[in-house]
């Protein structure tokens, strides 16, 4: 039995719609963060071990990771992404004609 539930659907308006979907992508971008490094370290260390290295270090792996920087640029970019499309999204939903008192 599993703890995940199956695939659910639900009706919303297209304001909710958008709002979920950004939470959607905010809330799961530290997953998809832990498994992009956790495959750019284990490639590293394969690369390591096929250079000769038996067992090397963390400092080592985290280093060779850190020569292409392609991978944290495109997290980066993803993470900028989102953040614009919250901005676009709170400023747009927040422009009222009124002003607080």
């Amino acid at each position: 039995m599993s703890c995940v539930p199956a695939v659910q659907s639900y009706d919303v308006g297209c304001f909710c719609q958008e709002r979920s979907e950004l939470y959607h992508g905010l809330y799961h971008f530290r997953y998809r963060v832990f498994h992009t490094c956790k495959a750019e370290a284990e490639k590293s260390l394969a690369l390591l071990r096929d250079e000769g290295e038996e067992d090397p270090d963390d400092d080592k792996v985290i280093e060779r990771c850190l020569k292409d920087p392609d991978w944290i640029d495109e997290l980066f970019n993803e993470m900028a992404g989102l953040i614009e499309d919250v901005h676009q999204q709170y400023t747009a939903d927040y422009r009222k004609p009124w002003k607080a008192v």
